[in-house]
């Protein structure tokens, strides 16, 4: 099925955020890192205020996922959705992959969370 040339340039503007959206990511964890080292006077030292702050910083991170999960559900994925069906087949695949994407993402959250807890009670 060939696609539209206005739905790949859609593919390409959504694809363009998302490089975009990662990269000022990583450079705005770089800056949060290299600030908070500066300010507790060494990388060790702030290795040890995060894990002495790992309970806060969890509610903190379960809080961000509660509320983009709210706005996913509450209106984004409508949005998406109606979109989708717009496509020659009724939305049928974008709507399947879009299933396969949501899980994806909460094993992804799932088992980053894990993987934090792990190292944090490894510390502890």
């Amino acid at each position: 099925m060939a696609m539209k040339r206005s739905s790949r340039r859609m593919l390409m503007q959504i694809a363009s955020v998302g490089v975009a959206s990662v990269l000022i990511t990583i450079a705005l964890g770089l800056l949060i890192v290299y600030i908070g080292s500066r300010l507790a006077g060494g990388l060790d030292a702030y290795g040890q205020l995060l894990l002495s702050a790992w309970p806060t910083l969890l509610v903190w991170r379960l809080a961000l996922y509660v509320l983009l999960t709210v706005l996913w559900v509450g209106r984004l994925r409508q949005q998406v959705v109606r979109w989708l069906r717009q496509d020659e087949d009724g939305g049928v695949e974008g709507c399947a992959r879009l299933r396969r994407l949501e899980w994806a993402a909460v094993a992804f959250v799932a088992l980053l969370e894990i993987y934090n807890l792990n190292a944090a009670w490894g510390q502890a």
